[in-house]
């Protein structure tokens, strides 16, 4: 019964915040003025050269150098999982379709699913993550977000952003959108899934909505998947699913909860020689450098 319940919630969500079928961008939000440094575009490569800005499929986020971390059905294709030369990721673009001067195009060298992950029958495990082939150049433009190490208090106010739809089954913009948030109960969130739709909110899983100052919905949606859920400058969440893209203030949008793969996710970054550094960091050792060589010179 469960597995009927969830294809049923799954036909709903999938044409929400997934990949499938999308057009749109974030319910309800506004268009971001700067480039949100973390924010990444996941994209099908084969469509993309096509024509730049057509391969959009997801969001991702740079939580490190080589790594982007998504949500693991955004690196699926039906039943089978993408490989690295089906996707490729893109930093640095408010319009998806124009290429400028601090856009930058990065191949993937590995893909890694959580090995609990399963796509037709859980709604659970949704995320995965990209490994680069080579480091991202670090700038203000483009760096990564921390993640969070504590479990997000509910109410707290926090950030969504991404490419996805402006409504149910709606056409995707050319700038990135953003939108605030706040995170909501886990027991109000898995009452209003699990009364309506049968499915547990996990602890895998962390539940937020949003209202503009008029009363309009704020939620995530087709094309969002995998985009961050950011708290206080942290990473607190991916956008996974929800219904009908703000359908009802009473059932919230739901993400992955990061906090709860922390460790996950730092096995992988040790099990495939990747370090996170943050990009004050890297910048600084950049300007110890460019100042030793220039009084080298003198």
């Amino acid at each position: 019964m469960l597995w009927i319940t969830n294809l049923i919630l799954f036909a709903s969500i999938l044409n929400c915040h997934g990949y499938e079928n999308i057009e749109g961008r974030v319910v309800n939000g506004v268009t971001a003025k700067n480039i949100i440094p973390y924010q990444a575009s996941i994209r099908v490569s084969v469509r993309d050269y096509l024509r730049f800005g057509r391969g959009h499929t997801c969001g991702g986020v740079l939580i490190s150098r080589r790594t982007v971390t998504t949500a693991a059905h955004c690196l699926t294709d039906g039943a089978r999982m993408r490989t690295v030369f089906d996707i490729h990721v893109v930093f640095g673009s408010l319009n998806r379709y124009i290429f400028t001067d601090e856009t930058v195009i990065m191949h993937a060298e590995k893909i890694i699913m959580h090995p609990k992950y399963r796509r037709f029958e859980s709604l659970e495990h949704d995320i995965g993550l990209v490994i680069l082939r080579r480091n991202v150049e670090l700038s203000d433009i483009i760096h990564p977000i921390p993640l969070i190490d504590f479990a997000i208090p509910t109410g707290n106010r926090c950030q969504i952003s991404g490419w996805g739809a402006t409504q149910w089954r709606g056409l995707m913009p050319l700038q990135l959108q953003k939108a605030n948030v706040s995170i909501v109960d886990r027991n109000f969130c898995n009452a209003s899934y699990s009364e309506r739709f049968g499915t547990s909110i996990t602890y895998g899983m962390v539940c937020a909505n949003g209202q503009t100052e008029s009363g309009k919905i704020i939620d995530a949606c087709q094309g969002d998947s995998g985009g961050p859920l950011q708290c206080d400058d942290k990473l607190v969440g991916l956008s996974s699913f929800g219904v009908s893209c703000g359908a009802s203030f009473d059932i919230p949008g739901v993400y992955v909860d990061i906090y709860y793969y922390h460790n996950w996710i730092m096995e992988n970054w040790k099990n495939n020689g990747v370090m996170q550094k943050s990009h004050k960091t890297s910048i600084f050792m950049f300007t110890l450098f460019v100042n030793l060589i220039w009084n080298l010179k003198s």
